[in-house]
């Protein structure tokens, strides 16, 4: 009988021994957990930070800035357009549902002449529809010159390179609606990224031609 109990007694230290490893293993994963979670918020907010430092976002009517909210069609044209500094086509309208005056309609009718937004097919644009994120990549590798020629052999690796850095560290789906924290996230990574520029070639059959050139001194910062 004795030998039972010690045969029990044994059993039960050693279940609780295992229930106690479990417990700290599970309390050291969540503490990971939430301290990567945090790390990542602080960076978010940094990003946030900098992107209205540099004016591509600005505060509300009472100056707050709600960074969880999603992103209209509306608002990601202006940020893109303050980000690629582009000059505001106000002397036409463009699209249908985007009238002369309304906020940012220069900077969607000049991202229009620059191919990058091209509306739904019946001259809409859907303005106060939310951004997607396969709609903002597109949108700033556009920007950036990517739509365009570069050269046979390199065109899509050129390309390939540029989507990479641009989603670095990023997991939406293509369909995902995109927040204002999320659009600053990209942003950030689309800063360092280099933009195409073109260059007037002369061939021997004395005909020039207009080729697309990469230089990683120009980024979407600095050039």
């Amino acid at each position: 009988m004795e030998n039972y109990k010690n045969k029990a007694g044994n059993i039960l230290n050693k279940l609780t021994a295992l229930m106690l490893t479990i417990t700290l293993c599970i309390s050291a994963f969540c503490a990971v957990e939430c301290r990567a979670e945090a790390s990542s918020d602080e960076k978010t907010e940094e990003n946030i930070k900098l992107m209205m430092a540099l004016g591509f976002f600005t505060s509300d009517r009472f100056d707050e800035f709600d960074s969880e909210r999603y992103m209209t069609r509306l608002e990601f044209s202006g940020a893109l357009g303050k980000m690629f500094r582009f000059e505001e086509k106000t002397d036409e309208q463009v699209f249908s549902d985007v009238p002369l005056g309304t906020e940012n309609a220069g900077y969607i009718g000049a991202a229009y002449d620059l191919g990058i937004f091209s509306g739904d097919g019946d001259g809409c644009f859907r303005p106060y529809d939310y951004i997607t994120y396969s709609e903002v990549k597109k949108s700033i590798l556009y920007a950036a010159g990517y739509n365009k020629k570069v050269d046979e052999a390199g065109a899509q690796n050129l390309r390939r390179f540029a989507e990479s850095d641009l989603t670095k560290g990023l997991t939406y789906a293509d369909s995902q609606k995109m927040r204002r924290s999320d659009i600053a996230n990209i942003f950030e990574n689309a800063l360092d990224m280099c933009v195409l520029y073109s260059e007037s070639i002369v061939y021997s059959d004395g005909k020039a031609y207009e080729e697309m050139k990469k230089d990683k001194d120009k980024t979407v910062l600095t050039y």
